[in-house]
This record gives C-alpha cells, sequence and structure tokens, in this order.
C-alpha cells in the first residue's frame, strides 16, 4: 500500500513538475516578446527625443543656475531621484526646472527648495504614485512658489489630492492643526516661505519610515530612464 502511495505520490510530481515547466517556457517566450516589443518601441526617432529633451532640461537649469557646472549637480540630482522614486526623469526634470525658476531669488532658493522637491518626490514614490500624479504634485510647489502667497487650490486641491497626508504633515510641520492651517491659507497669510520647511519636516516624519512601493509602472519608468541617459550620453558624445 505504501509502495503504491508512493508512486500515485511520484506520478502526481511528476505531472506538477512537467505543468510548471510548461508555463515557464510560456513565461519565458512572453517575456522575450515584451522585451522585443520594448526595444522596438524605443526607436531612433524616439532616442533622438530623449537626447534633445535632456539638452534642453540642462540648458534651463544652466540658466536659472547661472552656473554650467552647477546645472549638471542639479541633473545629476534629478536622474537620481527619478530612479529612486520610479518615475520619469524628464518629467521629474522639468517639474524641478520651474520650481527652482519660481524660487530663484526668494529665501528658499537652494538648499530649502531641493529640500522640499525631495521630499515631496520620494514620499509620492513611496506611496506608489505615477509619474504623472508625482509630476502634477511638483508642479504644485512651483505654483506656490511663484504666486508667493499660497491658496487653498494648489495646497488642497493639487498637492492635497495628489500625496496623502501632505496637508495633515504641513500643519504638523508648522505645529498648528490643519484647520488652523487652512484658515491662515484663506486669509492670505502663509507664503511658501513658511510652507516649504514645515511641508518638508512634516512629510520626512510621515514617510521617512515607509518602505519603498515599487509598482510594475514605477519599474517601467526605470526602464525607460536607462534609455534616457544612453541616448543622452550618446548624443553628448555626438554619436547621433
Amino acid at each position: 500500500q505504501r509502495t503504491r502511495e508512493l508512486s500515485t505520490a511520484h506520478k502526481d510530481g511528476a505531472a506538477a513538475t512537467d505543468k510548471m515547466g510548461s508555463r515557464v517556457s510560456n513565461l519565458t517566450g512572453l517575456l522575450r516578446q515584451m522585451g522585443g516589443a520594448m526595444t522596438a518601441a524605443f526607436t531612433f526617432r524616439e532616442m533622438v527625443t530623449a537626447a534633445a529633451q535632456m539638452e534642453t532640461l540642462r540648458a534651463g537649469l544652466a540658466a536659472v543656475s547661472g552656473d554650467a557646472i552647477k546645472a549638471g549637480q542639479q541633473l545629476e540630482f534629478v536622474r537620481g531621484m527619478a530612479t529612486r522614486i520610479g518615475a520619469d526623469v524628464t518629467e521629474v526634470g522639468k517639474s524641478f526646472l520651474g520650481l527652482s525658476a519660481s524660487t530663484r531669488g526668494t529665501a528658499v532658493e537652494g538648499q530649502a527648495t531641493r529640500a522640499v522637491f525631495d521630499a515631496v518626490a520620494t514620499s509620492m514614490g513611496k506611496a506608489g504614485k505615477s509619474s504623472a500624479e508625482t509630476s502634477n504634485a511638483l508642479n504644485a510647489l512651483a505654483q506656490m512658489a511663484s504666486k508667493g502667497v499660497v491658496q487653498s487650490e494648489e495646497l488642497r486641491g493639487q498637492l492635497g489630492e495628489a500625496l496623502p497626508g501632505a496637508l495633515q504633515a504641513a500643519a504638523k510641520g508648522m505645529g498648528i492643526t490643519t484647520a488652523e492651517l487652512m484658515k491662515l491659507v484663506e486669509q492670505g497669510k502663509i507664503t511658501a516661505e513658511d510652507l516649504f520647511p514645515a511641508l518638508t519636516k512634516g512629510l520626512n516624519e510621515l514617510y521617512g519610515g515607509a518602505s519603498k512601493a515599487q509598482t510594475l509602472s514605477q519599474e517601467f519608468a526605470n526602464i525607460k530612464n536607462a534609455f534616457v541617459d544612453m541616448s543622452d550620453d550618446i548624443g553628448q558624445a555626438g554619436g547621433l
């Protein structure tokens, strides 16, 4: 009886192994097709476009900072951030350029700008947000800085909806309640200089210990970023 049981178990195990082998073969074939499709999708025209976008971004950062070396450092900051949060590097770069331009000549220019950008972008990445959602949240920062006075539309409507807990984080960073913060905003008493340091502190406390949520869309964004970086390197070397 024991021999028959072992024989049956062996047959079942062999069948399961064959079935699993078939699934692995099918998956391998599918992955080959996906790899070929992604490679074909990133055509020579896409390479040229990516290189041109990075060149434009580099020129924009140089114009805002007034220093080509500093612009290169800022671009590396953008690249590292995009890879870390799994977002489109060109979209992240445009958002950072817009924020840098908006804060130029203000009290939050430089390190404070980088700090709030880092805090919001990192929080968006940990929340598993897409490149488009991350871009919208970062653009809200630029609008706040350009207007000077923070408005409810950007704080609650754009940033608050895009990033869970952003409003509460900003209020906590200021040491007040959410209701008190919104009342001050409605009275026009909160500026970007007030909000950015508080938002940075609050978000770092809220999302600092959260684990990284690398979604499938974030993984695909990093694949695209690798192609963009390659295209940029080829473009700078004159290879295009």
